[in-house]
Protein backbone atom coordinates (compact mmCIF):
# COMPACT_ATOMS: atom_id res chain seq x y z
CA UNK A 1 0.00 0.00 0.00
CA UNK A 2 2.62 2.45 0.79
CA UNK A 3 4.53 1.22 -1.89
CA UNK A 4 2.02 2.24 -4.73
CA UNK A 5 1.28 5.45 -2.77
CA UNK A 6 5.39 6.38 -3.42
CA UNK A 7 4.77 5.43 -6.81
CA UNK A 8 1.76 7.81 -7.01
CA UNK A 9 3.46 10.89 -5.53
CA UNK A 10 6.59 10.60 -7.57
CA UNK A 11 4.96 10.20 -10.58
CA UNK A 12 2.40 13.48 -9.84
CA UNK A 13 5.78 15.48 -8.80
CA UNK A 14 7.68 14.34 -11.81
CA UNK A 15 4.57 15.20 -14.23
CA UNK A 16 4.21 19.11 -11.80
CA UNK A 17 7.91 19.43 -12.36
CA UNK A 18 7.95 18.69 -16.13
CA UNK A 19 4.90 20.69 -16.48
CA UNK A 20 6.39 23.93 -14.12
CA UNK A 21 9.35 24.25 -16.63
CA UNK A 22 9.57 27.27 -18.46
CA UNK A 23 12.04 27.93 -22.22
CA UNK A 24 14.43 30.30 -21.74
CA UNK A 25 15.50 30.09 -25.42
CA UNK A 26 15.78 33.54 -26.64
CA UNK A 27 17.34 35.04 -30.21
CA UNK A 28 18.59 38.14 -31.46
CA UNK A 29 16.62 40.45 -34.10
CA UNK A 30 19.43 42.40 -35.84
CA UNK A 31 16.58 44.12 -37.78
CA UNK A 32 15.54 45.90 -34.29
CA UNK A 33 18.65 45.16 -32.12
CA UNK A 34 16.31 43.38 -29.26
CA UNK A 35 16.39 40.32 -27.53
CA UNK A 36 13.22 37.89 -28.08
CA UNK A 37 11.76 34.97 -26.31
CA UNK A 38 11.32 32.14 -29.00
CA UNK A 39 7.63 31.14 -26.57
CA UNK A 40 6.91 34.15 -25.49
CA UNK A 41 7.56 33.29 -22.01
CA UNK A 42 8.51 36.65 -20.65
CA UNK A 43 11.96 38.33 -20.13
CA UNK A 44 12.78 38.46 -16.21
CA UNK A 45 16.59 38.50 -15.88
CA UNK A 46 19.17 38.07 -18.53
CA UNK A 47 23.57 38.40 -18.67
CA UNK A 48 25.23 40.17 -21.05
CA UNK A 49 28.85 39.29 -20.67
CA UNK A 50 32.15 39.23 -23.12
CA UNK A 51 35.00 37.22 -22.33
CA UNK A 52 37.15 39.71 -23.70
CA UNK A 53 36.89 42.24 -20.30
CA UNK A 54 35.33 41.92 -16.98
CA UNK A 55 33.89 45.42 -17.50
CA UNK A 56 31.38 43.94 -20.66
CA UNK A 57 29.08 42.49 -18.07
CA UNK A 58 25.50 43.55 -17.61
CA UNK A 59 22.47 41.87 -15.30
CA UNK A 60 19.15 43.13 -16.07
CA UNK A 61 16.44 42.26 -14.57
CA UNK A 62 12.97 43.31 -14.08
CA UNK A 63 11.95 46.30 -11.40
CA UNK A 64 9.40 44.69 -9.44
CA UNK A 65 5.56 45.40 -9.85
CA UNK A 66 6.35 45.53 -13.70
CA UNK A 67 4.81 43.02 -16.16
CA UNK A 68 7.86 41.30 -17.75
CA UNK A 69 8.14 41.94 -22.05
CA UNK A 70 8.57 38.52 -24.53
CA UNK A 71 11.63 41.11 -26.23
CA UNK A 72 13.93 43.74 -24.69
CA UNK A 73 16.11 46.06 -26.57
CA UNK A 74 19.75 46.90 -26.44
CA UNK A 75 18.75 50.43 -27.72
CA UNK A 76 16.75 51.44 -25.05
CA UNK A 77 15.53 48.73 -22.25
CA UNK A 78 12.71 51.21 -21.00
CA UNK A 79 11.95 51.93 -17.61
CA UNK A 80 10.62 48.01 -16.49
CA UNK A 81 14.28 46.83 -16.61
CA UNK A 82 17.08 47.31 -13.98
CA UNK A 83 20.65 47.42 -15.90
CA UNK A 84 23.74 46.77 -13.40
CA UNK A 85 27.11 46.82 -14.60
CA UNK A 86 30.00 44.70 -13.71
CA UNK A 87 30.34 46.71 -10.21
CA UNK A 88 26.54 46.04 -9.46
CA UNK A 89 26.26 50.15 -10.42
CA UNK A 90 22.78 50.80 -11.53
CA UNK A 91 23.53 52.27 -15.53
CA UNK A 92 20.77 53.29 -18.02
CA UNK A 93 22.76 52.29 -21.43
CA UNK A 94 24.68 49.48 -22.79
CA UNK A 95 27.62 50.07 -24.52
CA UNK A 96 28.91 47.25 -26.69
CA UNK A 97 32.79 47.33 -27.39
CA UNK A 98 34.06 46.64 -31.33
CA UNK A 99 35.71 43.54 -32.32
CA UNK A 100 33.99 41.61 -29.38
CA UNK A 101 31.78 38.51 -28.95
CA UNK A 102 29.00 38.86 -26.34
CA UNK A 103 26.76 36.29 -24.90
CA UNK A 104 23.17 36.49 -24.20
CA UNK A 105 21.94 34.20 -21.00
CA UNK A 106 18.52 34.35 -19.92
CA UNK A 107 18.21 33.12 -16.57
CA UNK A 108 14.40 33.74 -16.43
CA UNK A 109 12.94 31.08 -15.40
CA UNK A 110 15.08 29.08 -12.82
CA UNK A 111 13.54 25.64 -12.88
CA UNK A 112 15.14 25.25 -16.35
CA UNK A 113 18.29 25.68 -18.47
CA UNK A 114 18.88 28.79 -19.36
CA UNK A 115 18.90 30.16 -23.14
CA UNK A 116 21.87 31.27 -24.62
CA UNK A 117 22.93 32.81 -27.43
CA UNK A 118 25.87 35.13 -28.50
CA UNK A 119 27.17 37.42 -31.22
CA UNK A 120 30.01 39.53 -32.47
CA UNK A 121 30.30 43.45 -32.97
CA UNK A 122 31.71 45.29 -36.22
CA UNK A 123 34.76 48.01 -35.75
CA UNK A 124 31.90 50.78 -34.15
CA UNK A 125 30.70 48.18 -31.78
CA UNK A 126 27.86 47.09 -33.77
CA UNK A 127 26.06 43.38 -33.50
CA UNK A 128 27.01 42.32 -36.92
CA UNK A 129 26.54 38.70 -36.78
CA UNK A 130 24.93 35.73 -34.50
CA UNK A 131 26.84 32.65 -32.91
CA UNK A 132 24.82 30.90 -35.82
CA UNK A 133 25.98 32.57 -38.71
CA UNK A 134 22.96 34.91 -39.00
CA UNK A 135 24.17 38.29 -41.26
CA UNK A 136 22.41 41.08 -39.93
CA UNK A 137 22.48 43.16 -43.16
CA UNK A 138 22.36 46.83 -42.26
CA UNK A 139 20.80 46.99 -38.96
CA UNK A 140 22.71 47.82 -36.09
CA UNK A 141 22.66 49.77 -32.72
CA UNK A 142 22.74 53.55 -33.04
Amino acid sequence: MKVQFMIKFILIAISILLYGCKNNEIRFDFKTNSIKTINNNGLYSLIISSKDSLEDYYYIYLEKGQKAQDSISLVHTGNKYIIEDWRGKHIYKIILHPYRTYEISNISNGDCEYGRISFRTDSLGRPIMSSYGEKSGNSYIK
